[in-house]
């Protein structure tokens, strides 16, 4: 069988090109341009706020377009010098901090003291979005030494994003700062070498006349021409075209490597009421090699519809064609943590279990049973030794550990509840079969002999003798046990001195406990529904690895050898049951069964979900 899935297999690899890239979702980025027609105003404030507030509501909730990332591209206020317009700005912005999204932030020229005067600084800026406000988020990486240029990080598509929020004009070092915004932008890039980078500044590229003017051609010429990480660059400021095509224009450009860099202008600080709370939404469809735009205002519940094929470079809805893994490298999923251990307490009288045999054997008393009192007592001047079970603890039910293989013991502690203290006693696995009310001193032939006859000579454990609850590691009697459950006759516990100490038996007022926590290494439910289908299959697809290749999802490695490869393949289709099917014994997967979790891996992309 195994064979003619792993040939199947191999064939709707070549079907579906690298399945595991089908893993990557879509995800979008939000760009808010010149918001200064907003705070400068009383009445159209609301609307920056109202911006801000569906990003959040989205974030938080369904979140049909995957937002990752905000970024605002400058001019947050009309007025640098005017406080109300910065609270403002703050107010609409720390509706982000609440929702907990990555966002980045820059100075325009009206965010100056002085607009346009590099000169008069930017200490309301500093003040209000310096490096101080983002002190506690590990998605901010820092800034520089004047607070201006930041930079942050995201994970998004498979792919560990940079984000470089440069000021306006980062060219231009005025006033005279060491290191000048080109040099920290650099030194963010070295240290952080072929990660990839998208770049928000304020002015770079225009609309009329369009491309890039003096400032965007400075920092193309000193930053982003020659570092090829540098693939996306965001800015507004600039809106002169007028008509239903002000403030949007985009291009490429080819780098010194001679790849591509798509260059975006937005802006929307002309339109009504501020802006009508037009922003830019930006899906990179990672599965699909392409990266879309869309211009939306949540206020208006619109799409502004202009399409190249209307207007060319100026449309509102466009999209580039990127190979991903050509510009940006190899996309990757992170490691997902394995499973949690499944465990398993057992102890008398809890969830049903009532296979816990105790006894105590005593010299003086050589006949006699013990199996109905609440507690043991081990000593050696009495002669005292103590016997403990728990039976029906390996088999194919509920609240056992599986007995199938499939299970690989993490740890086993026996709990006993010591109330009256004294010398330790060592552990010992008995070797051989007793019943509490059968099992007497002289029926064991002066009591238990660890001898590797009655019991093992080797100690596994020691009980301290201190009073309350002690635990004593039992993993090596339990990993023995799972090879051959008929081995389990539990373990004897004998005195080391004259001191006895009591514990509570399994009809005392604390009984002992055996707490078992295993992993299930042929464990193919994968979503955790309770079946074996063709969503876990897809699952299965996105993890392969290949033989002696470490796997994005250790919990897809069923055979624990560190890999997901064919082997497992053939296990998870040994375990295949159907949806909404737990039976444990399925027929082997037909050809249909095969083709339907092919299409399923085929059909696996992201729809687009039309915002309203």
């Amino acid at each position: 069988m195994y064979g003619s899935v792993c040939q199947y297999l191999a064939a709707v690899f070549l079907l579906v090109g690298a399945a595991s890239s089908r893993a990557y979702e879509a995800f979008t980025i939000v760009a808010l341009p010149d918001t200064q027609n907003y705070v400068d105003s009383a009445t159209n404030a609301p609307l920056f706020t109202q911006q801000t507030q569906w990003i959040a509501d989205e974030f938080s909730g369904a979140n049909t377009r995957n937002i990752q990332f905000v970024t605002h591209l400058g001019d947050l206020v009309s007025t640098g010098s005017d406080l109300t317009q910065w609270g403002r700005a703050d107010a609409s912005l720390s509706v982000l901090d609440s929702a907990g999204i990555p966002y980045g932030v820059l100075p325009g020229n009206h965010d100056l003291n002085d607009t346009g005067n590099k000169n008069t600084g930017t200490v309301n800026y500093v003040n209000h979005f310096g490096p101080t406000r983002f002190a506690g988020d590990a998605w901010y990486g820092g800034a520089d030494p004047s607070g201006n240029n930041s930079y942050q990080t995201f994970r998004a598509g498979g792919y560990e994003f940079i984000h470089l929020s440069l000021e306006w004009r980062p060219a231009d070092n005025r006033p005279q700062r060491t290191p000048s915004p080109i040099a920290w932008a650099q030194s963010v890039l070295d240290a952080n070498p072929g990660t990839p980078v998208i770049l928000s500044t304020h002015e770079y590229i225009d609309d009329n006349p369009a491309g890039r003017g003096a400032a965007g051609d400075a920092l193309w010429e000193q930053l982003i021409d020659s570092n090829d990480q540098i693939f996306l660059v965001l800015n507004g400021h600039n809106h002169g075209a007028g008509g239903l095509n002000d403030g949007e224009y985009h291009q490429v450009s080819t780098n010194a490597g001679g790849n591509a860099v798509y260059e975006v202008l937005q802006n929307y600080q002309d339109y009504p009421n501020g802006g009508d709370g037009w922003l830019r939404l930006i899906e990179f469809d990672v599965p699909n090699n392409q990266i879309s735009f869309e211009t939306y205002s949540p206020v208006l519940g619109q799409f502004q519809t202009e399409t190249t094929a209307q207007v060319g470079p100026f449309a509102s809805q466009f999209s580039f064609d990127v190979d991903f893994v050509d510009r940006l490298g190899p996309a990757t999923i992170p490691p997902s943590p394995p499973k949690p251990a499944r465990e398993i307490t057992f102890q008398q009288g809890v969830d049903e279990y009532t296979g816990t045999s105790d006894t105590k054997l005593q010299q003086i008393d050589p006949d006699s049973t013990f199996a109905d009192l609440e507690s043991i007592e081990i000593d050696s001047s009495s002669a005292k030794h103590g016997l403990i079970r728990f039976g029906q603890i390996i088999g194919d039910q509920p609240r056992q550990v599986p007995d199938d293989g499939s299970a690989v013991i993490r740890s086993a502690t026996l709990v006993i509840h010591v109330f009256e203290s004294g010398d330790p006693a060592t552990v010992h696995e008995m070797l051989i079969a007793w019943e509490d009310d059968t099992a007497t001193w002289n029926a064991l032939g002066d009591g238990v002999q660890a001898d590797d006859v009655e019991a093992s000579s080797e100690t596994i454990g020691i009980v301290s003798g201190a009073t309350g609850d002690i635990e004593i590691d039992v993993t090596s009697s339990l990993q023995r046990w799972l090879d051959d459950p008929s081995g389990n006759y539990g373990w004897a516990l004998l005195p080391t001195g004259d001191n006895g100490f009591d514990f509570y038996s399994a009809e005392g007022e604390f009984a002992p406990e055996l707490r078992v926590s295993f992993d299930v290494v042929m464990d193919a439910d994968l979503d955790g529904d309770g079946d074996v289908n063709d969503a876990d299959f897809g699952l299965f697809f996105a993890a392969f690895s290949g033989p002696g290749v470490p796997s994005s999802n250790p919990s897809a490695d069923l055979d624990s050898d560190s890999d997901v490869d064919d082997a497992d393949f053939g296990l998870a289709f040994a375990a295949f049951t159907g949806a909404g099917s737990s039976a444990a014994n399925v027929p082997e997967p037909t050809s249909a069964v095969l083709l339907t979790i092919g299409g399923a891996v085929l059909a696996r992309r992201r729809r687009r979900v039309a915002l309203s």
